[in-house]
């Protein structure tokens, strides 16, 4: 994909361009809403249909005085259009994976330190293993869904493990400013264009057969960078786009995709949604309401996200209800969206 302008450029065409979007609301009938409450924990697409996530559920009888949150539970859960929703497993989970090329889920039941376990393998056809409190030697590799051995001699340094075969990403030592570094066993590293500073180890995403690196935002940037890296070659700039305050941006069929967030305190949620950045750079809202978790089916065809109309979504009087996973079937719309009709 193209660069999407020259960054001196930028902050009059980012002006432009967002206020264009602002004045123009999405059609509602755009996103289909899949009415399933949701939290924020992530959505993962299986494949082109499948969509996996915590769904948030409440029971009142167990409410308790001083822990509202008592009465909630997130069963980790698979919606697709044809089968609707169905439930994988009611444990108290964290960390959920899914590695579509091995089709390995994994999640960890039980909290932190003794009694946690870490529940591989098939779906329905799980493993449990205990989990180490001490995980200092391991990294959790979320392309495989495994653990794997820390490489020697890094101890101490943010590291992103890539699929087999495609090393390491080192971001350096906790809070430092060093330059990132790709590595392999038995091959110089080689050096990347970006920092710790600039990379959180979420940031870093498979794309094809190499990956994307989505810069963190920043305040008062022109651009926010999106670096190709291909394993053996390096990484370089793929596409700068508009600095939106954005948690998630992912790649579709359409363009890239972002979550713009634009709330207060006060639950004033502006002009925040999911909005479609163009290779020619027109700038498109998607959506809008209080969005987040925005996910790309593996076709690029469709845009799964949590949203609400605002910010107050998690209370016991049943407004969480109002935050629900909701999709997008770009491919479907692209002539409606693109204004092609």
């Amino acid at each position: 994909m193209p660069r999407l302008f020259a960054r001196p450029v930028w902050p009059a065409l980012v002006l432009s361009l967002v206020l264009a979007a602002c004045g123009q609301e999405p059609p509602k009938e755009w996103m289909t809403d899949t009415r399933v409450p949701f939290v924020d924990y992530g959505l993962v697409w299986m494949d082109n249909d499948r969509l996996m996530f915590q769904r948030m559920e409440y029971d009142a009888k167990k409410a308790e005085k001083d822990n509202p949150w008592a009465a909630f539970t997130f069963p980790l859960s698979v919606w697709s259009d044809e089968g609707g929703l169905e439930t994988l497993s009611r444990a108290d989970i964290t960390n959920p994976c899914y590695a579509p090329a091995t089709d390995t889920l994994s999640y960890q039941a039980g909290h932190d330190g003794s009694g946690a376990t870490f529940v591989a393998g098939r779906p329905g056809a799980m493993t449990k293993t205990p989990l180490n409190t001490n995980e200092d030697s391991r990294l959790f590799n979320r392309f495989i869904c495994a653990y794997q051995d820390r490489p020697a001699n890094l101890e101490g340094r943010i590291l992103v493990p890539l699929k087999p075969g495609d090393g390491v990403v080192d971001l350096g030592r906790q809070r430092s400013a060093d330059a990132g570094r790709l590595i392999k066993a038995d091959v110089a590293a080689i050096p990347l264009p970006f920092s710790q500073n600039e990379v959180s180890p979420e940031g870093i995403s498979a794309d094809g057969d190499g990956y994307l690196v989505h810069a963190r935002t920043k305040r008062g940037a022109d651009c926010r960078p999106i670096w190709r890296l291909v394993p053996g070659t390096g990484a370089t700039e793929e596409a700068c786009l508009p600095e939106m305050k954005s948690s998630r941006v992912v790649r579709t069929a359409l363009g890239w995709a972002l979550d713009k967030r634009e709330y207060d305190r006060d639950g004033d949620i502006g002009d925040s949604g999911i909005f479609l950045a163009r290779p020619d750079g027109e700038t498109i809202k998607l959506a809008s309401g209080f969005t987040e978790n925005l996910a790309a089916s593996p076709d690029g065809c469709r845009l799964a996200f949590g949203q609400a109309r605002d910010l107050n979504t998690s209370c016991t009087d049943g407004t969480y209800k109002q935050k629900t996973v909701k999709i997008i079937d770009l491919c479907r719309l692209k002539g409606e969206i693109l204004g092609e009709q």
